[in-house]
This record gives C-alpha cells, structure tokens and sequence, in this order.
C-alpha cells in the first residue's frame, strides 16, 4: 500500500518545506489539500501558482490536489496547468455522475494528462459515490470531517472501503484522515490501495522516522 504525505498548511512557507520534505524522501504521491473556508469551515494554503514552482524545483513528484471547495469546477483547470496529476472533488459538490460537471472536469484532467478522483464525507452515504464508478477509475474515502488537519479517524470507514472493494475488485481507493500504522494496517485489510497521511508524519518529532513507520 502507498503512503501520500499530506500538506496542509496555512502559508506557502509552511507548504514548500513539508512539500520538499515529502520529495526527498521519494512518496509515491504527495497530497494537497485545499479548503476554501465554505465547503470546508477552514481556510489552507492553495495557490496553483506556487505549486507550479514547487513542481518545478521537485519534477520528479506526483501531486495529488484534495479541493475541499464549494465549486471545484471554478478552479480546476488552474491547479491541472499546475501540474497537479490528480484532483479529488467531492461527491457532495457535484451534480451527479450524468451532470455536466464530472463530465467537464475528467475532459479538462484528459487534456492535461491527469486525472479525476471522487471523494465522499464520511457522514456520506456510500450509495452515493457507487453511480461515479463507471466514470472514474479510483475514490477517496475521506475518514474525518472535512476540515482541519489531526482528527479522529472515523469508524465506519472500514465498512465502506470493504463494500467498495467487493463491489468492485479493479476500484482505486485511497482513505484520507486520521491515519496512524495501526489505522492503515485495518484499511489495507479492508482493501485500501493507499492512505494519505498528513499529522501523523508532520506532527511527529522525527517526520520521516513516522513515514517510514507507516510504510
């Protein structure tokens, strides 16, 4: 299983240095995440600008942009010319999975080269992220509220990964939220593909003392 660092910061300072912390150390992934204060009731560094030079001073790094935002539409095509290879839009802002909107985004991911992935709130019903299968090829089951970095990793989490994994063997999914090893090692089990992880590494006296732990 993958583990992705998590940046979430509140300033660019804050995010170039875990962000190049993150690139040393090799993570398959390094996860973004971006609250804008409405969708989510906290406000996090997200400028597409400077992540294009974090990326040009670390190409060698995938991003992966976690937009806890009321209308991920309205910024999209600036975080994919930032390179981001990956945007995770929630389920609960978009108009369905035969809207325009999924439909538009996952055109906007193809013409960059990257790609769309379709989170759900852990309050969330995993109904509702079951009819975005046939046009999206990984989910996230975010497993805190959305929000600040450090809660409490949800429960019920475990259950939806493991329904979603027998529903659909071939299914990406990451879990985002409250991950310690023991944490990942239940998901994993569950059927996880990879967790991100941002207090547990960030937090820790010895950050990539704690990444390696995870992996």
């Amino acid at each position: 299983m993958e583990v992705a660092p998590v940046i979430n910061c509140p300033d660019f300072a804050c995010a170039a240095k875990r962000f190049s912390a993150a690139a040393e150390w090799g993570a398959p992934w390094i996860h973004i995440d971006v609250a804008d204060g409405l969708f989510a009731p906290v406000t996090t560094w997200g400028n597409p600008a400077e992540l294009k030079k974090l990326i040009a001073a670390h190409p060698e790094a995938d991003v992966e942009v976690h937009l806890m935002v009321k209308n991920p539409a309205a910024v999209a095509e600036a975080w994919f010319e930032a390179g981001a290879r990956r945007l995770i839009v929630h389920v609960e802002t978009l108009d369905g999975a035969e809207g325009k909107q999924i439909n538009v985004l996952i055109e906007q991911g193809t013409e960059h080269g990257a790609e769309v992935v379709v989170a759900l709130a852990p309050r969330t019903p995993v109904a509702e992220i079951v009819p975005y299968l046939n046009v999206v090829y990984a989910v996230q089951c975010l497993a805190v509220p959305v929000g600040p970095s450090g809660q409490t990793f949800d429960e019920r989490i475990i259950e939806k990964v493991s329904y979603l994994r027998l529903r659909n063997p071939d299914l990406f999914i990451e879990v985002d939220g409250g991950v310690t090893p023991a944490v990942a090692r239940r998901v994993s089990e569950a059927g996880a593909d990879m967790v991100a992880v941002g207090s547990y590494i960030f937090n820790a006296r010895n950050p990539h003392a704690a990444y390696r732990e995870l992996l």
